[in-house]
């Protein structure tokens, strides 16, 4: 049986810029967030209403390749992070230790 509190990997691919996708965090305090090496643009994380499009309709934080975030909650699982891309294909990845 797996240990409840190892390190889980996760991540998130924009298929079609502009289309925000949810970005798995499982139940956690802490998710750490990186722009894949590989992208070529720019991802953006945020609520639902997140917006990777540059210039003033950009809305969320934006992360260009090897960038990276950590956010943290009282339980993760109860929020959900999304992401959008100003390319498609990119992607973010990350982890997070889960809460027993």
């Amino acid at each position: 049986m797996a240990d409840p509190h190892s390190l889980k990997s996760t991540g998130a691919r924009v298929v079609s810029a502009g289309t925000a996708v949810p970005f798995p965090a499982g139940e956690s305090k802490e998710l750490i967030v990186r722009a894949d090496p590989d992208n070529t643009g720019v991802c953006v994380i945020g609520g639902s209403d997140v917006v990777a499009a540059s210039g003033t309709t950009r809305f969320g934080y934006p992360l260009r390749k090897n960038e990276g975030v950590t956010i943290r909650a009282d339980r993760l699982n109860h929020i959900t992070v999304f992401v959008d891309s100003t390319v498609n294909d990119d992607k973010v990845i990350g982890f997070y230790v889960p809460i027993g």
